[in-house]
C-alpha cells in the first residue's frame, strides 16, 4: 500500500471517532401534567443533632411533659416513728416499765387549758411540732407528752368531773398542813392572808427556777398566801399539786 493510501485511511478513522463522540443525546420525556415532585429522602434537610450533656437552643429543647406529675411534697410526720422512744423515756420518768405506759394516740392540737404539765421529759428524744402531743396511758389515766418551745413536757388532764370545780378550800388545807409540818407548829397558829384561783402563764405555776425552761401553756390553779411568826409564805398550785414557792419573805424586822 502506498503512503498516500495509508494517510487517507487514518483520516477516515479519526473522522468516524469524532462523529461518535459528538452525537446528540436521547431526549428526556416531559413530565405528565398531574405528576407531583417527590424529592428523594437524601434531598431532605436532616434534623439537628443534640448530644447529651451539651447546651441546646430553645428551638431544639423539648417542651416539658404537660402530663408529668408535680414533685411530691414533704412526707407527713409519722408520730409512731418516735412513739417507742418517748414511751421508754416516759416509763423511766414514771419509774415503771414501758408496758405500763402504752401508746394510745397522736393529737395534732391540744387545748392547754385542759392540762396540767408536771415536768420536762428527760432523755435524748427529739421535739416535734409545736403544740402536738403523743398520748399514753398510765394507771388508768391519760398522759400527754406535748412539744412546746423545742422541748417535750409531760402533762395530765385537769378536766374535772361533771359538776366539780377547783377545790380552793382543799388547797388551803394542804398548804396549811404543809407549812405547819415545816415549822413544827399548830395549823391554827398560821394566818391565811390570801387564797384565790388563778391562771398561771406557764407550767412554772408562777414559781420559775433559774435556768429551767417551761412550757408556755396556760394552767389553772391556786395562789395561797400564809403568814406565821411575821413571815409570809406563798403556795402555788394547780388542780393536781400545791407547793411552797421559793424562800420565805420577811415582812417585819427581826
Amino acid at each position: 500500500m502506498s503512503r498516500t493510501a495509508s494517510l487517507w485511511t487514518i483520516l477516515i478513522l479519526v473522522a468516524l471517532l469524532l462523529s461518535a463522540c459528538f452525537s446528540p443525546a436521547a431526549p428526556i420525556p416531559a413530565a405528565s401534567p398531574g405528576a407531583r415532585e417527590n424529592p428523594s429522602p437524601t434531598a431532605q434537610q436532616s434534623l439537628p443533632h443534640i448530644e447529651v450533656g451539651t447546651g441546646t437552643s430553645p428551638a431544639t429543647t423539648p417542651a416539658p411533659d404537660q402530663g408529668a406529675s408535680a414533685p411530691a411534697e414533704g412526707t407527713v410526720w409519722n408520730p409512731r416513728a418516735i412513739a417507742t422512744q418517748v414511751q421508754q423515756a416516759l416509763a423511766q420518768m414514771l419509774n415503771t416499765s414501758p408496758e405500763n405506759v402504752p401508746f394510745l394516740a397522736y393529737e395534732a392540737e391540744v387545748d392547754p387549758a385542759t392540762l396540767t404539765c408536771l415536768d420536762q421529759l428527760v432523755g435524748d428524744v427529739p421535739a416535734f411540732g409545736q403544740g402536738e402531743a403523743l398520748v399514753f396511758q398510765h394507771e388508768g389515766s391519760k398522759v400527754y407528752v406535748i412539744s412546746s418551745g423545742g422541748q417535750l413536757w409531760v402533762c395530765k388532764p385537769n378536766t374535772l368531773a361533771s359538776g366539780e370545780t377547783l377545790d380552793l378550800e382543799k388547797a388551803k388545807e394542804k398548804a396549811l398542813a404543809d407549812l405547819a409540818r415545816r415549822l413544827n407548829v399548830d395549823p391554827k397558829a398560821i394566818q391565811v392572808v390570801e387564797a384565790k384561783e388563778v391562771t398561771w402563764e406557764d407550767t412554772s405555776l408562777g414559781c420559775p427556777e433559774e435556768g429551767k425552761k417551761y412550757a408556755q401553756i396556760l394552767t389553772p390553779g391556786f395562789l395561797v398566801v400564809l403568814q406565821a411568826d411575821g413571815q409570809t409564805y406563798e403556795y402555788h398550785g394547780s388542780s393536781r399539786t400545791i407547793f411552797l414557792c421559793g424562800n420565805a419573805k420577811k415582812t417585819s424586822d427581826e
